[in-house]
């Protein structure tokens, strides 16, 4: 008898799971009535189907239909969607929307709770930790000196296709990652292999919206048939680590990002100052930094050098401007973004008008809350439609059209500090910790390359289609000219 009821269950396991499922999704539509009304979608699915190629696209459309706070169903999870600057501003700035998903694409494939995923009060000494670091590592000479190597190593690449076209992300994704290693390793990931795939990453990120022994259930069968994708990196940082344990000497000799966290660590651990650091989370941090960081700053310059190519009045402003302020020989400060506000400006509307990252990591209320009058009951997720509010007619001015002008006063010789609803990296304390490393090294990037090359576009076509895969990037690679200066 026992025996015929263990076989029966094994053998119908897969059609259990799906009724116990579709218990579960008819139980939760009677539950939380008080969220925002939405629209409904498919049982376990939810609006997934029709949410497209470019869901940033199709919630804010939703918008105009449920106005600009409504729930979306989403897999099993109810989520609340912001697609305005007065709802954003009001729930992000709050600590009740602190928490973060109890299942995320980074905790599963690195098995640790990194800054951007962890609930705990971790998070807050991980933060404080690399925002002081994003600001404050360029005063190494050896890190600033690695970094600037990098980025002259581009320019050899660029003169050296002596005015040849080229496709823009295929050709300095190599150099731009190379960037990022060297400031967290101290030296390149030297191998034919990939330590990531993100169009794995973008597929695992599904997982999020499922139950925790759902989405690691099915992880494992991702792992299962991406097995190299999952173990390589793990085991080239275990490396990295040990290595940097025995070469490291003092605080003067800090060679990259893994050596500032060993002497956070140790000193903390010497003075008996309790704390949660460990070479794991470094590793997680570490991996989220190289993928979703380093994909977000390609895409950013990419659509930088792209809009010079195509707006070519935009960039012989910014020419003029770099010539009178700083020269063409010398390698620009972080100082000089305060001198040269058409550049910044120019910098801020690639910023807002390809918003590369359309949506901000998934918030989790940590209590019952409301934003704007609504009811947001306590562990409800809300989204941000970050690209949303970036293209709002209320606050922007023909949101669709480019216009580095907008961040500028009428003379346009001053900068407008703080613009409404210009918001590229979150807001509120779980914001990107990365956003000074970003936008200062961004702009030094696209002055140095303005400092010698002239950048077209040889079809002179539009090149703005866009795809959203982990961040906002170009459809088809673009090809673009680098006429370097001293032979024109």
């Amino acid at each position: 008898m026992l025996w015929s009821i263990s076989t029966y269950i094994t053998s119908n396991l897969s059609s259990i799971v799906l009724i116990l499922l579709f218990l579960r999704y008819l139980v939760s539509l009677n539950k939380d009535k008080r969220l925002p009304k939405g629209p409904s979608g498919f049982p376990l699915l939810g609006y997934l189907p029709f949410l497209g190629k470019n869901p940033h696209h199709t919630l804010w459309k939703l918008g105009e239909q449920y106005g600009s706070i409504y729930t979306l169903p989403l897999g099993e999870q109810k989520i609340v969607i912001l697609n305005d600057w007065d709802s954003v501003r009001n729930a992000l700035r709050k600590d009740s929307f602190l928490g973060r998903p109890d299942v995320s694409m980074f905790s599963l494939v690195t098995g640790v709770k990194s800054l951007i995923d962890d609930n705990h009060s971790s998070w807050r000494e991980d933060r404080r930790f690399f925002e002081t670091i994003f600001k404050t590592c360029f005063d190494s000479p050896n890190i600033f000196k690695n970094l600037v190597n990098e980025l002259k190593s581009l320019l050899i690449y660029l003169k050296r296709s002596n005015g040849t076209p080229i496709e823009s992300r295929k050709n300095t994704t190599k150099y731009v990652n190379n960037f990022f290693y060297s400031f967290i390793f101290g030296r390149h990931y030297i191998s034919s292999k990939s330590l990531f795939d993100s169009a794995l990453f973008l597929r695992i990120s599904i997982l999020s919206l499922y139950p925790s022994w759902i989405a690691k259930t099915f992880y494992k069968l991702f792992v299962m048939f991406n097995h190299h994708h999952f173990t390589l990196f793990a085991k080239f940082f275990k490396n990295e680590a040990k290595n940097h344990f025995k070469s490291m000497r003092n605080e003067s000799s800090i060679r990259d990002l893994i050596d500032y966290y060993i002497l956070e660590m140790q000193a903390k651990k010497t003075n008996y100052t309790s704390t949660t650091m460990s070479i794991d989370k470094l590793r997680a941090n570490c991996q989220v930094f190289l993928s979703f960081g380093c994909e977000a700053f390609i895409s950013s310059f990419e659509w930088s050098l792209i809009s010079m190519a195509y707006f070519t009045e935009y960039q012989q402003v910014m020419f003029k401007e770099i010539e009178k302020t700083i020269g063409l020989q010398r390698i620009p400060d972080f100082k000089d973004e305060i001198r040269m506000p058409f550049t910044t400006a120019f910098l801020n509307e690639v910023f807002r008008w390809k918003t590369v990252l359309p949506f901000n990591f998934t918030r989790r209320s940590t209590d019952d809350a409301t934003i704007l009058g609504h009811f947001i009951p306590k562990d409800t997720l809300v989204v941000a439609n970050i690209w949303a509010v970036h293209h709002d007619s209320a606050i922007w001015e023909h949101p669709f059209r480019f216009n580095p002008y907008r961040f500028l006063t009428d003379d346009g010789k001053t900068m407008i500090g703080d613009h409404e609803g210009f918001m590229p990296f979150s807001l509120g304390k779980r914001s990107c910790v990365a956003e000074t490393f970003v936008k200062k090294w961004l702009f030094i990037y696209i002055v140095v390359i303005l400092q010698n090359f002239s950048i077209s576009s040889p079809s002179g076509e539009e090149a703005f289609d866009e795809v959203y895969h982990l961040t906002v990037r170009p459809k088809k690679d673009v090809q673009l000219t680098f006429q370097w200066r001293n032979e024109s």
